[in-house]
């Protein structure tokens, strides 16, 4: 097992493989992030496809299960666990058990029924104390209890925390200026502005993301992405970091 924190507003991104060999990807996601569903699908479909080498049987191919830890609402429903299959439309068949995609939200856990509920409860506490409440209930969170005490010791990993927090409060302020600043220049112009804003910085986070998956994103890339203003290039750029064989090679397409 392995994890990596994929960008600030992702608190972890962890990649597991069960004794069965059951491929598992759990990402918690504290920001709203446009394109979710979609956004975990493509995780899916690469841990799915790299099992194979070329020439390999597709019986090799191994049960892939993403799960997505959101604090905010999503799916459109009172659950807080959603699953996804592959299921015929109509008589529910199940075609093959090998996709699950798992929605788990956060901000839906109201009572504390079972052992899921137990751990979200953990994971969106606001405070050392609820965490320690929780510990005492459940056995398994009493030892990630313990780990987190003891990570909460260690500089790195504070320094860390605190980067993280600051992305996530500056970026507050920055959706706050800029609707003060679209109620300023009027509702309608500011309702298209937000628009525009919004489909430039899923563009240029769905290219983040694309070459994140290549290696370290340098920053000349990202001060030329947050440069770009035209949403019709940002597109074109999206396709190019889904066909780059290496950074660099992103980087000479779009000079």
């Amino acid at each position: 097992m392995y994890s990596y924190i994929s960008d600030k507003k992702s608190i972890l991104d962890i990649r597991a493989e069960s004794s069965i060999g059951t491929k598992i990807n759990i990402e918690i996601q504290v920001l709203r992030t446009l394109h979710m569903p979609e956004r975990s699908l493509y995780y899916w479909s690469k841990m799915y496809i790299e099992q194979l080498n070329i020439g390999e049987k597709y019986s090799k191919l191994k049960k892939t299960i993403t799960i997505n830890v959101l604090d905010f609402d999503l799916i459109q429903s009172n659950k807080y666990h959603t699953m996804f299959k592959l299921k015929e439309n109509e008589e529910n068949t199940l075609l093959t058990d090998v996709l699950e995609v798992h929605f788990l939200e956060l901000q839906k856990v109201n009572t504390i029924n079972d052992k899921l509920a137990e751990w979200l409860t953990f994971i969106k506490a606001d405070s050392m104390e609820e965490m320690k409440n929780m510990a005492e209930i459940n056995r398994d969170i009493d030892k990630a209890y313990d780990i987190l005490t003891t990570m909460s010791y260690d500089e790195k990993t504070r320094r860390e925390y605190l980067a993280r927090e600051m992305v996530l409060h500056d970026e507050a302020t920055r959706l706050e200026e800029a609707i003060e600043e679209g109620r300023e220049l009027g509702l309608k112009q500011g309702i298209e502005q937000g628009v525009k804003n919004g489909l430039r910085n899923a563009r240029i986070e769905d290219i983040l993301d694309n070459l994140s998956e290549l290696g370290t994103v340098p920053s000349t890339i990202k001060d030329i992405l947050s440069k770009q203003t035209d949403i019709k290039i940002l597109k074109n750029w999206v396709k190019l970091s889904l066909k780059a064989n290496s950074i660099s090679d992103f980087l000479d397409k779009i000079k």
